[in-house]
């Protein structure tokens, strides 16, 4: 009734299954500071320009002085290639990837400030890395 299942299209599915994620706010995940500094521009940009471009905020907070803070994340992770191997995975697997966060300062409903970081994210797992 089964066939033998062939190990090598178990591996290939198993490692197309796997190979990367993201996270957060998808519209930014394309963006870099050139093309984010084409799109706000300081006391001009307003909120709903912003709320339009980008969506709702992943937060939001305010200074002492009553200013809103809003902020935007993105994520996209890829297993990394040790990851693959089946026992190494189980004791030291690890993904790395980019993380993106857009922050903006907003005053009498226009943006004031804003910054865009990039960095490097590591995800360990296994049980050697907890």
């Amino acid at each position: 009734m089964f066939k033998k299942i062939n190990h090598g299209l178990l591996f290939l599915i198993v490692f197309i299954l796997q190979g990367c994620t993201t996270s957060g706010n998808d519209s930014l995940r394309l963006e870099d500071e050139a093309s984010i500094s084409h799109k706000i521009s300081t006391n001009v940009t307003t909120k709903s320009e912003v709320k339009a471009q980008f969506g709702a905020p992943f937060s939001v907070s305010y200074t002492d002085n009553g200013s809103e803070i809003w902020k935007y994340e993105s994520s996209k992770v890829s297993v990394d290639f040790v990851s693959y191997v089946p026992v190494i995975r189980c004791l030291a697997g690890s993904s790395s990837g980019i993380h993106k966060e857009l922050t903006l300062l907003f005053a009498d409903e226009k943006v004031k400030k804003f910054a865009l970081t990039e960095s490097e994210i590591k995800i360990r797992t296994g049980w050697f890395n907890q």
